[in-house]
């Protein structure tokens, strides 16, 4: 059955859209399969470094305008199928674009009733030969299946047997038939804890190597992105949850921010707080006498008043308060005194020249 040069979809029915349909589902599979064979072959050949191209995932992004992202995992997958026979072998069949309706010999009407059921008997043996094998076969892996696969059985420790990892690879195989990528790569994350020997605890320890955080520059802002592991992700998903949680406005009507709004939200409000805790740090960094004097006086008023508010007598242990001198302390009564009277304002004329002013 060729694909290109058929009826337009509109002209089908139903039955015909769907069978059309999984015929070219198998061949975009089995070319990308095809795609994958090449790409292994020109990665081993080094025909990139060849004609000065780098590797073969920059060759693969300029030639074909593809994401470097996914060409390195095309070529990652191209050069680890050689490791996994199982997921290699559960392609599709690059030589074969996909099977056809099986071919039941015809019956002619001529032909009497015994001969009839003989053929009919040698048909049904052939049908179900065919849908046997078949059952046996399953339904082939597609490139999607396998790099999940292959990605999860590449994080297995080195401690692990091989005979652990093939009987596991078999197993994801065969489960390819019913899951998706995402279900296949929770299953094996849950088939490698199972594998390691030591637990997933070294798999937590390299994790702290493994984050990162990327910043690209974009429209009148910036896009970032990366990883956070352990109780770093734990403490970020904590902060940013308690900030993002939505707010009534002042009449009453539900929060209008959408979600992701109000995560960037929570996330402006962290880098501020922070950003006016490093300026207080830094100013006071900038002034260390002055700081310290002015905590050490703090602090020994404070210690003095804890010592003396229950009790009103210093604590045991403590240094009582040293005794001013005489001359501080004639200094300060004289202070609290009462301010003298004023003088009054003729007491400096002369009586004799002037008695009526000078009268008590």
């Amino acid at each position: 059955m060729e694909i290109l040069g058929e009826r337009p979809a509109w002209s089908m029915t139903g039955s015909e859209k769907l069978s059309r349909l999984d015929a070219a589902v198998a061949e975009i599979h089995r070319l990308k399969t095809y795609c994958l064979h090449l790409v292994g072959d020109l990665d081993a050949s080094g025909y990139a470094k060849d004609i000065g191209a780098g590797d073969t995932a920059r060759f693969l992004s300029t030639r074909y305008r593809i994401d470097s992202v996914e060409a390195r995992r095309d070529v990652r997958l191209a050069k680890s199928l050689a490791r996994y026979e199982a997921v290699a072998a559960a392609l599709p069949d690059t030589a074969v674009p996909f099977p056809g309706p099986a071919r039941t010999p015809d019956v002619s009407a001529d032909t009497d009733q015994a001969a009839d059921t003989d053929q009919a008997a040698d048909t049904d043996q052939v049908d179900d030969a065919d849908s046997n094998k078949q059952a046996d076969r399953g339904r082939p892996l597609h490139p999607a299946q396998a790099a999940a696969i292959v990605s999860a059985l590449e994080k297995v420790p080195d401690t692990v047997p091989v005979d652990n990892i093939d009987a596991a690879e078999r197993q994801l195989v065969n489960l390819a038939r019913t899951f998706t990528p995402g279900q296949l790569r929770d299953a094996a994350q849950r088939m490698r804890n199972i594998l390691d020997p030591d637990g997933p605890e070294p798999d937590e320890k390299r994790a702290y190597h493994r984050e990162s955080l990327t910043l690209k520059p974009a429209d009148n802002g910036v896009k970032f992105g990366g990883y956070l592991a352990n109780e770093n992700a734990e403490l970020f998903r904590t902060l940013i949850h308690s900030g993002a949680k939505p707010h009534k406005t002042i009449d009453g009507a539900p929060d209008p921010r959408a979600r992701d709004k109000r995560q960037a939200d929570a996330l402006t409000t962290l880098l501020n707080t922070a950003a006016a805790i490093t300026h207080t740090t830094m100013t006071t960094t900038a002034n260390p006498s002055t700081t310290t004097t002015t905590t050490a006086n703090r602090t020994t008023a404070t210690t003095g008043n804890r010592s003396t508010a229950t009790t009103g007598k210093p604590q045991c242990g403590e240094q009582l308060p040293r005794r001013p001198p005489r001359s501080q302390r004639a200094k300060r009564r004289s202070q609290l005194r009462r301010p003298p009277r004023p003088a009054h304002p003729l007491r400096h004329l002369d009586r004799h020249k002037h008695p009526h002013r000078c009268a008590p």
